[in-house]
């Protein structure tokens, strides 16, 4: 293997690690009835009633209150969904 070929295989495996972080929410601060959060495209993280669903460049939910915050952003906000921990 060259070298090249061994920064790529670093480069994906340091990439696949980054997917793997998980920015800490303020659990402690959400609503009683916020089960989920997500952030949104522009960086702004909701709580979210019942699970989200992705809808273009946002969460979106039909069912159940919505409402925002602020936390650090993720890195990919498209993988940012997270349930309340229990």
């Amino acid at each position: 293997m060259n070298i090249r070929e061994r920064l790529n295989e670093i480069r994906a495996h340091l990439d696949a690690i980054e997917r793997e972080l998980v920015v800490g929410l303020p659990w402690h601060e959400a609503p009683e009835w916020a089960m989920w959060a997500a952030m949104d495209s522009t960086n702004q993280w909701y709580w979210f009633e019942s699970q989200p669903i992705m809808f273009k460049a946002v969460w979106s939910n039909n069912i159940g209150r919505i409402d925002g915050f602020k936390a650090p952003a993720h890195h990919d906000w498209t993988q940012s969904n997270q349930r309340r921990p229990e």
